[in-house]
């Protein structure tokens, strides 16, 4: 699962092996060490009580939740994304998840093993 942070949007993209793991297990994640006092944990979570994508920052880390329907559907689905926002008060924050489907620039190197590229139009 790669992560991006911008001001006003969260983007998560998941390879293959990452949707099989939410499927199989309800949550997909991993562990950014940060130094020998840190980490941050990134977790994309499946939510039977969620009633819209969600996320929060708190002692388990950055956890972002999504509703079992639309994650079931778009597990099953060849649909790439999936899009919510988080209301923070004035604004809202975007939240983004999508199937990867590798990187699109020639000559870059990369490991696009896992990517979705059935899914590139």
């Amino acid at each position: 699962m790669k992560v991006r942070l911008t001001a006003k949007m969260l983007r998560l993209r998941l390879d293959q092996p990452d949707v099989d793991a939410l499927s199989a297990s309800g949550a997909v994640g991993f562990v950014l060490p940060l130094g020998p006092d840190g980490a941050l944990p990134c977790t994309l979570r499946v939510d039977a009580t969620a009633d819209a994508i969600g996320a929060v920052f708190s002692d388990d880390g950055l956890v972002v939740t999504l509703p079992a329907d639309r994650a079931a559907r778009w597990i099953s689905s060849d649909a790439i994304s999936l899009e919510g926002h988080v209301d923070t008060g004035p604004s809202s924050t975007r939240i983004l998840i999508e199937k990867d489907l590798g990187c699109r620039h020639p000559g870059k190197a990369t490991d696009e093993s896992q990517a979705f590229d059935h899914l590139r139009e």
